[in-house]
C-alpha cells in the first residue's frame, strides 16, 4: 500500500491546487508554451484547473495498472524495477507544470523557460534509468514496428535509449542556467535530438539484423 501514498498525495495537491486558484484565473488561460516561451495556446479556466489532474490520474492507470494487466494476459510477472520512482517522477512533473501553469495564468510566474527546463531535465533522467530495464510490450518504452519485432532489437535500442535520455537530461538541467536564447535553443536541440535518435536507434539495429541474417 505504500508505493500507493506519494501518488495520492500528488494528485490531491494537484487537485487541491485547482480548487485554490481556481477564482483568481481569468476566463481564458494560457496552457500551452512554444520553446521560446511564449503562451501559443489558450483554454478555459476550468480546463487549466482541472485537466491536469484528470491527466495525472489517466498516467496513474497507465503506468500502474496496464503494464500488470499486459503481464497478467501473457503470464509473465508484472514489471517493477524502477516502474514506482519513474511513476512517482511522471507525477510529480505533472504536479509542478500544473503549479507552474496556474501560478503563470495569475502573473506569478513571468517566464516559463526558467523552470521547464530543469523538470523535462528531471523527467528524462528518470526516463534514462528505467528504459533499459523495460521488457519488450505494447504499453511503454520505445514501441515501433522495428523494436517489437525482436527482443534483441528491443533490448539494444532500450539500452542506448537509456543513455541518450539521460545524457539529454543533464544537458536540459544545465541548459536551464544559460541566458534565454540560449536556454530556449538547447531546450529544443536535445529534445529533438532524443527522441529522434531512441526512435531512430530501432530502425537501425533492425536493418543491422536483418544484414547479419538473424
Amino acid at each position: 500500500m505504500t508505493k500507493w501514498v506519494l501518488p495520492v498525495v500528488l494528485l490531491a495537491a494537484a487537485l487541491a491546487a485547482g480548487i485554490w486558484f481556481f477564482p483568481q484565473l481569468p476566463d481564458r488561460i494560457p496552457t500551452h508554451w512554444s520553446f521560446s516561451g511564449e503562451p501559443n495556446g489558450y483554454s478555459s479556466r476550468q480546463f487549466g484547473a482541472f485537466f491536469t489532474p484528470f491527466l495525472m490520474v489517466l498516467t496513474f492507470v497507465l503506468l500502474r495498472l496496464l503494464p500488470a494487466m499486459e503481464a497478467r494476459r501473457n503470464s509473465q510477472t508484472p514489471p517493477e524495477d524502477g516502474l514506482d520512482a519513474l511513476l512517482n517522477g511522471v507525477l510529480g512533473c505533472l504536479f509542478f507544470i500544473h503549479l507552474l501553469t496556474l501560478s503563470y495564468a495569475v502573473g506569478y510566474m513571468k517566464d516559463m523557460t526558467l523552470v521547464l527546463p530543469i523538470l523535462l531535465g528531471i523527467l528524462f533522467l528518470l526516463l534514462g534509468i528505467y528504459l533499459p530495464k523495460v521488457k519488450p510490450n505494447h504499453v511503454f518504452g520505445i514501441r515501433t514496428p522495428w523494436s517489437l519485432a525482436s527482443e534483441d532489437v528491443w533490448s539494444r535500442t532500450h539500452a542506448l535509449s537509456g543513455k541518450l535520455f539521460a545524457a539529454g537530461g543533464l544537458l536540459l538541467i544545465l541548459g536551464s542556467f544559460l541566458g534565454h536564447d540560449a536556454r530556449v535553443w538547447v531546450t529544443a536541440s536535445v529534445t529533438i535530438a532524443v527522441l529522434v535518435l531512441s526512435t531512430g536507434s530501432s530502425y537501425y539495429y533492425y536493418r543491422r539484423r536483418l544484414g547479419a541474417g538473424e
